[in-house]
C-alpha cells in the first residue's frame, strides 16, 4: 500500500513538472510571437496547439491568417480559431466572428459575426467578473469595437488598467486623450500612456514622448520626450513604427542642446521595465 502512495506521489509530481513545463512553453511562445519572431513561435506552438491547447491555437491561427512564419492561409486559420472556440476560448470565438464580418475563408456575414461575438462577450463575461485582466481587456475590445459601446469599453479597459495591465492602460490613456467613451483629459491620458510606456510598450512611449514635445497634459519637457521616443523606436519591430519613432525623436533633437541631449540619452540607456502599481 505504502509504495502505491509513493508511486502515485510520483507520478503526481511528474504530471505537474509537466504541466509547468507546458506553461513555460506557451509563455515563451507567445513572447516570441509578439515581438516578431515567426521561427521561434511556430516551434513552440504548435506542438501545443496539437496537443489540443486552445491558446496555442489561437496564436497559431492569428499566425495562419496573417502569413507570420507560415505561407498565409486564412482557411487553416479559421480552422484553429474553431478548435480553441469550441474549447472555451473567448479571444478564439472573437476571430471566428471577424472571419463571418470580413469574410475571411468564409462569405461576408454580419449576422453569423454577431452570433460569435456575443458567444465570445459571454465567454469573457465569465473570467472578466472574476478579475481576470486579460478577459477584461478582451471585453473591453469587444464593446470599443464591434459593440460599439465605448462607455462600456472604457469600465473594462479601467478594470483591466487597475490590475496592472500595460495594453489596457495604453488604451486607457488613448480614451482620455480623444474623449472615446469618457471626457477628454489630457492629465488622464499621460497617466496612463505613462503607466503602460514604464512596462514597455512602445505605442504608449511614442504617445507620451508626443505630449511632453507638445506639453499637452504634461509640462512640455524636449528631454523626457527624446528619452521616450528613443524608447518607442527601440521597441518597434516594424521598419515603419520604427521610422516614424526616430523621425519624431530628430524633430525634438533640433530643438535642444547637446546638454539636453546627452541627459536624454542617458536617461534612455539607464531605462528599465518596470511593472505598474496600482
Amino acid at each position: 500500500m505504502q509504495q502505491h502512495i509513493i508511486g502515485l506521489a510520483g507520478f503526481l509530481f511528474l504530471v505537474s513538472l509537466s504541466g509547468q513545463a507546458a506553461a513555460g512553453q506557451l509563455e515563451d511562445g507567445i513572447a516570441a510571437a509578439e515581438r516578431g519572431d515567426d521561427v521561434v513561435a511556430l516551434s513552440l506552438l504548435r506542438p501545443l496547439a496539437d496537443q489540443g491547447d486552445s491558446t496555442a491555437l489561437e496564436y497559431l491561427g492569428i499566425m495562419y491568417v496573417g502569413g507570420h512564419g507560415v505561407a498565409e492561409n486564412k482557411a487553416e486559420g479559421l480552422k484553429m480559431f474553431r478548435w480553441a472556440a469550441e474549447l472555451g476560448n473567448a479571444d478564439a470565438m472573437k476571430d471566428v466572428g471577424n472571419s463571418y464580418e470580413y469574410g475571411w475563408a468564409v462569405p461576408q456575414d454580419h449576422a453569423e459575426a454577431v452570433k460569435w461575438y456575443l458567444r465570445a462577450v459571454k465567454q469573457y463575461h465569465k473570467s472578466a467578473d472574476e478579475g481576470d485582466a486579460h478577459a477584461q481587456l478582451g471585453l473591453a475590445h469587444m464593446y470599443d469595437g464591434a459593440l460599439e459601446d465605448p462607455a462600456e469599453a472604457v469600465k473594462w479597459y479601467r478594470k483591466a488598467a487597475d490590475h496592472s495591465n500595460a495594453d489596457a492602460q495604453f488604451y486607457l490613456g488613448a480614451a482620455f486623450e480623444y474623449g472615446r467613451g469618457v471626457q477628454r483629459n489630457d492629465a488622464q491620458a499621460a497617466k496612463w500612456y505613462r503607466k503602460s510606456a514604464e512596462q514597455g510598450i512602445g505605442t504608449a512611449q511614442e504617445e507620451l514622448g508626443d505630449m511632453y514635445a507638445h506639453g499637452q497634459g504634461v509640462r512640455q519637457d524636449y528631454v523626457q520626450a527624446h528619452k521616450w521616443f528613443n524608447l518607442a523606436a527601440a521597441s518597434y519591430n516594424k521598419a515603419e513604427s520604427r521610422a516614424k519613432a526616430l523621425k519624431s525623436r530628430e524633430l525634438v533633437a533640433h530643438k535642444m542642446t547637446p546638454a539636453q541631449l546627452a541627459e536624454a540619452q542617458r536617461l534612455a540607456t539607464e531605462w528599465k521595465p518596470k511593472l505598474s502599481s496600482r
